[in-house]
């Protein structure tokens, strides 16, 4: 009954208001009810209007069986029985009560709102910016915890979302099929995929193709080649900008404010996040995951692996005939081919 609830909630707020659902898909928004894509929201928006009405919703609404919620754009909250324009969505949910619509304010949390105007896309909770819609959908799941992760308890706002974290949690051998590496979860091999053999760096320019490392490398080309200051986030304290304000905010509460809210069970220390509590309990454990491809030394953490490999790449005599070698791996092979030494 609850199900059906939410939805009949939803259907008396679009027969009676300009807000409209819509599914997201890559760069493309679709029509919630017959899927066609488009590039712009408000043509998807007039198209709604003029091809789909209030029972084609419902019945759509009736085929999706496994939904917990649903997209909303709220760009245009303007009630259809008077055409006032409301703030935000609770006050239209109100404004609509006091209509005499049957609407409860307490069924919102199904509705998930997003306003899909402008350059930048806010969180209509909490007011965090982002550049992508997609990075903002990936962010609502703190505020609407629709599913849940059953192995470590994390919650998403959407099926697919938990469906493509639970891959992280899958183990077994997943090798890759470029070189001799095999990973625990299809997740990790995926982003080796692409961090090493597609060269593919994670963080992307908006604006034009290029690829960067850091978010710091690509909030300097955004400034640089795009001239692009208007959504970068600067802290007051130390001048080091973000192109997204959650970015900015955990750099003021880690380095700043000092926050340390994360204790090791073992000696008491603190830290920031769970994640920097993990890199520290590998002194604890003694676990080093960080393999040397050469010459099978094992390390804690990445980064000392990194400053070993250093010792590879430095150029090596050979001590037989005196040949020079670039790095460890290069005089490994010489010495078996050129002399036989395994």
């Amino acid at each position: 009954m609850e199900f059906q609830a939410w939805k009949r909630n939803a259907l008396v707020i679009f027969e009676n208001s300009f807000v409209y659902p819509f599914v997201h898909s890559g760069n493309q928004y679709k029509c919630f009810v017959c899927a066609k894509q488009f590039l712009d929201p408000n043509a998807l928006k007039e198209h709604t209007t003029k091809e789909h009405n209030i029972k084609d919703l419902q019945k759509e609404l009736n085929n999706r069986i496994r939904d917990k919620n649903l997209k909303i754009d709220i760009t245009d909250l303007q009630c259809r029985v008077c055409l006032e324009r409301l703030p935000n969505f609770e006050a239209l949910i109100v404004h609509l009560k006091g209509h005499g619509k049957n609407v409860h304010l307490e069924l919102k949390d199904n509705l998930i709102p997003f306003k899909l105007a402008g350059d930048t896309f806010e969180c209509q909770v909490c007011g965090e910016s982002f550049l992508k819609l997609r990075l903002l959908i990936i962010h609502m799941s703190k505020h609407f915890n629709n599913f849940n992760c059953e192995v470590c308890g994390s919650v998403f706002i959407s099926l697919n979302l938990l469906k493509r974290h639970q891959q992280t949690h899958v183990s077994g051998n997943f090798p890759c099929d470029k070189c001799d590496k095999v990973f625990s979860n299809s997740a990790k091999r995926t982003l080796h995929m692409r961090g090493v053999h597609l060269k593919q760096l994670p963080r992307r320019c908006p604006i034009c193709p290029e690829r960067f490392n850091s978010n710091y490398q690509r909030t300097k080309h955004l400034r640089i080649v795009h001239n692009q200051t208007s959504g970068l986030y600067k802290c007051e304290t130390c001048g080091r900008e973000y192109d997204l304000k959650y970015h900015l905010l955990i750099h003021i509460r880690s380095v700043h404010l000092q926050e340390r809210n994360q204790e090791c069970s073992i000696c008491n220390s603190r830290f920031f996040s769970k994640y920097c509590l993990s890199r520290h309990m590998v002194i604890h454990t003694g676990e080093k995951n960080f393999k040397c491809n050469v010459c099978g030394k094992a390390y804690a953490r990445r980064k000392n692996l990194r400053e070993h490999h250093r010792v590879h790449e430095m150029a090596q005599n050979c001590s037989v005939c005196g040949q020079n070698c670039e790095g460890q791996a290069s005089l490994v092979a010489h010495m078996n081919s050129a002399h036989g030494v395994l």
